[in-house]
C-alpha cells in the first residue's frame, strides 16, 4: 500500500510537460499620460480585431501625474500588428515602439520637476522632525 502511495505521489509531483510557445513580443506603439485616454485607444484596437496590452496602468491609477516620471502607461501589440495599430490610431511611425500621443517636454518637465520638489520637500520635513526629537 505504501509502494502504491508512493507512486502516486511521484505521478502527480511531475510537473505536466507544456507544449505551448512563447507569447509573441509585443512592442510600444503608443504612451500616454492618461489612463483614460490610453483605455480608449486600447478599445479602439480591440474593436478592429487587435490584440493589445496596456503597460503601467495602475502605476498610473495609483501615482496620477508622477507615473509620467515612469514614461505614463504604454499601449502594446503584437510585433506583427504594429503597423496596422498605428493606422488605425493614426498614429505616424517616426520610429518603431516609439510613437504617441505624449504631454509636451515642457508639461512633462513641469510635472517631473513638481515631483522632485515635493520629494525634497518631505525630505526635508523627515530631517527637521529628526533634528528635533534627537534633540531632546
Amino acid at each position: 500500500l505504501e509502494a502504491e502511495a508512493n507512486r502516486v505521489h511521484e505521478e502527480h509531483r511531475q510537473e505536466p510537460e507544456l507544449d505551448r510557445e512563447p507569447p509573441p513580443p509585443l512592442v510600444t506603439i503608443g504612451d500616454y499620460d492618461d489612463a483614460v485616454k490610453a483605455q480608449l485607444a486600447k478599445m479602439q484596437l480591440e474593436s478592429e480585431g487587435v490584440d493589445c496590452f496596456l503597460q503601467d496602468e495602475n502605476i498610473n491609477r495609483l501615482y496620477g501625474l508622477a507615473s509620467i516620471a515612469l514614461g505614463g502607461v504604454k499601449l502594446q501589440v503584437k510585433e506583427a500588428d504594429a503597423g496596422r495599430a498605428t493606422a488605425i490610431l493614426g498614429l505616424e511611425s517616426e520610429t518603431a515602439g516609439t510613437t504617441g500621443p505624449r504631454a509636451s517636454s515642457a508639461q512633462t518637465t513641469t510635472v517631473v520637476s513638481l515631483v522632485l520638489l515635493w520629494a525634497l520637500a518631505v525630505g526635508v520635513i523627515a530631517l527637521l522632525v529628526y533634528l528635533f526629537d534627537s534633540s531632546r
